[in-house]
């Protein structure tokens, strides 16, 4: 059984740059689990300050 998580994150102005660098510390843990497939990040054009995780 596959499961897909779709994660929205709307960020604090000014802390974009911290964000990223937690987010990453996050991503890097997870790639390393036997049962990780991919991850990816969008930023929302109209919106710099809202992510989305999937």
């Amino acid at each position: 059984m596959s499961v897909a998580y779709v994660i929205a994150f709307q960020v604090r102005p000014g802390q974009q740059d911290r964000f990223l660098a937690l987010l990453a510390g996050v991503l890097d843990a997870m790639r390393k689990e036997t049962t990780y497939r991919g991850a990816t990040l969008h930023v929302d054009p109209a919106d710099p300050l809202h992510f989305l995780l999937h």
